[in-house]
């Protein structure tokens, strides 16, 4: 090998050494936080039922009897808390009605509550019974296939004065709002008589009949109040229905209505709503639901 070519050959593999031996410099960097680990899933809550029942007809003594077992068992619910459970407290509703005013004591109950509830209507929820399955909650409220639905005007019962068990007469609203507009706009009127088709006349004192009329109508709008507003009706559908006497509504009419959420634990079907709209009109057409 000539001189030249020595030299070239040399040169070459020296720059090549020098080329592999060069130091890089790394590129500093940030430090990165790994990932946090995703929470453990939850634990599925389970549900824990408590049972009470309403049955007959609603008086001071039931009402009481429905009371008392309602604060056992919310006080039951107090004593055992744990996140891992929801109460859900079931009420189950077989009732021709009975008291106004202890309805509307269950009523307030049930507001008040800070607990769930479950309704079941089984044969019949009639009367006040019926708004206090109906508008207790507005929500939850199932009914089996044979309870029946029935809403009326809320009314006093007029016996006889000397013989309490002689039965005369129910007070009707519309029979006594004309007399009580006239006892109203007369203090020297000291007593009314009320007319009522299909029943006896009957007196009423001037004091009764502002006393009587006056909490039948507070009743009434707390009724179109309630219903109002857990239902598809208006007030003045129930209005219309408070004044039509006594208004019976299968499951079907009862879910076209919006008085139940459920038949039998499930949503109503499209012919359950289809077959309620043709009873309920049929019975009530002048209704906003039917115009």
């Amino acid at each position: 090998m000539n001189n030249k070519l020595k030299n070239a050959f040399v040169g070459a593999a020296f720059a090549a050494s020098l080329s592999a031996c060069k130091v890089i410099t790394p590129i500093p960097t940030q430090d990165v936080e790994p990932e946090p680990l995703p929470p453990p899933p939850a634990e599925p809550l389970i549900t824990q039922y408590y049972d009470i029942e309403l049955r007959d007809k609603i008086t001071l003594f039931t009402s009481e009897k429905f009371m008392n077992e309602l604060r056992e068992t919310e006080s039951l619910i107090t004593q055992n808390p744990n996140d891992n459970y929801q109460h859900i407290i079931n009420v189950t509703i077989n009732s021709p009605g009975g008291h106004v005013r202890e309805g509307y004591r269950l009523l307030d109950a049930f507001e008040k509550s800070s607990n769930n509830f479950n309704f079941k209507c089984e044969e019949q929820a009639s009367s006040m019974a019926a708004i206090v399955f109906i508008g207790a909650t507005g929500t939850n409220r199932d009914a089996g296939p044979d309870c029946t639905i029935m809403i009326h005007q809320p009314y006093f019962t007029i016996y006889e004065p000397r013989d309490s068990f002689n039965f005369i007469a129910t007070t009707e609203y519309s029979a006594l709002k004309p007399q009580y507009e006239l006892a109203k706009n007369d203090p020297n009127i000291q007593s009314v008589v009320i007319k009522q088709p299909g029943a006896p006349d009957y007196k009423l004192s001037r004091a009764e009949i502002l006393n009587w009329f006056e909490r039948l109508h507070k009743y009434r709008e707390t009724v179109k109040e309630r219903l109002s507003e857990t239902t598809f009706l208006n007030p003045n559908d129930i209005e219309i229905i408070l004044d039509n006497g006594n208004n019976y509504f299968s499951v079907e009419s009862a879910a076209f209505a919006g008085m139940i959420d459920t038949i039998n634990g499930a949503p109503p079907t499209s012919e359950h709503l289809q077959q309620g709209e043709i009873l309920f009109c049929n019975n009530l057409p002048t209704l906003s639901l039917c115009a």
